[in-house]
């Protein structure tokens, strides 16, 4: 069985389909091969839930159609079962009775009212900035780990050290409030040095992967007015093709920065730096066209990530 549904209007669902990779047969039958308007559901005829873990298998009998919901108990529990077939009816509903996929509501009543409840009572703001809060670890247990990687090991007392210095040099570049970093690493010891050391300098940052195309990238530091991207040395030269200024960070470069004022942040120089200020921004994948950000700020961070430790009881 095939359904076909027109897109033209719709481009930001019609690129989303276009990445979607097509089903084996679905455009040989006549009429289909040059329709690139056209989303195509392909639906196979032996038993879903054999091969996949949450499936929705639809059938049409005597006028009517049955469609119904199979899933792995193991993946999901009956209460989410339950929501994902309320949803399932909402956006049938939906599809019947507005003309653009662009403005079907895919979150329901009763989702909506469920979400409400979840967060009727707001937790109490935390007005910190979040390197005041890891530099009070720093003075409790300087001889602790704080970060174990595949690359090396550091203490608290080394993060201190090393961020401190990076910091001030980033704050001689210019770096500080609503200023954004871009941070091209892969996983290393480094990156927790990377973050904090912006932090300290008051500055915000953006996690740039080596993995995405460089016009994304391009794309999100352009966005943001990125005015730095911080590196690993060997990525040094990827991060050049944003056509920013890259600094490398590693024991080689931070030998060559100049040793700051003794345990003065430079953020302590910045009155204007403020637990408003913009910490981090995140961005969606782009599949559907221009990726779109969203800025967190210091204490907006702090405090969801309080009270997610005290839910999980990590405190």
């Amino acid at each position: 069985m095939t359904c076909c549904m027109d897109l033209t209007r719709d481009q930001e669902t019609l690129q989303l389909i276009r990445n979607i990779a097509y089903l084996e047969g679905v455009f040989e039958e006549a009429g289909r091969a040059g329709r690139s308007n056209t989303a195509v559901i392909w639906s196979c005829s032996s038993n879903a839930s054999d091969k996949f873990t949450v499936s929705i298998v639809a059938g049409y009998d005597e006028g009517k159609w049955d469609i119904s919901l199979q899933y792995w108990t193991s993946v999901l529990s009956e209460e989410q079962a339950l929501q994902i077939s309320d949803l399932l009816a909402h956006v049938l509903a939906e599809l019947v009775s507005r003309s653009r996929l662009g403005s079907i509501e895919l979150c329901p009543p009763q989702t909506v009212a469920k979400l409400t409840q979840w967060n009727s009572k707001l937790p109490d703001e935390i007005k910190s900035r979040v390197h005041d809060i890891i530099l009070e670890q720093c003075k409790t247990r300087p001889e602790a780990p704080a970060v174990c990687a595949w690359d090396g090991d550091f203490t608290y007392r080394d993060i201190d050290r090393l961020s401190l210095r990076l910091a001030w040099h980033l704050s001689c570049l210019g770096i500080g409030p609503e200023t954004f970093v871009g941070i091209y690493f892969e996983k290393s010891k480094w990156t927790v040095i990377a973050l904090l050391a912006v932090m300290r300098a008051g500055g915000a940052f953006v996690l740039l992967d080596p993995a995405f195309p460089a016009s994304r990238l391009e794309e999100i530091c352009r966005k943001l007015d990125t005015v730095l991207v911080l590196s690993l040395r060997h990525l040094a030269g990827d991060a050049a093709a944003l056509q920013l200024h890259v600094l490398a960070v590693d024991d080689e470069q931070l030998g060559l920065l100049k040793s700051p004022p003794l345990h003065m942040d430079p953020s302590a120089t910045k009155p204007s730096v403020s637990p408003h200020n913009a910490l981090f921004a995140v961005f969606t994948s782009g599949s559907t066209g221009t990726p779109k950000g969203i800025v967190f700020n210091r204490s907006s961070y702090c405090t969801g990530q309080r009270a997610s430790a005290d839910a999980i009881g990590h405190n």
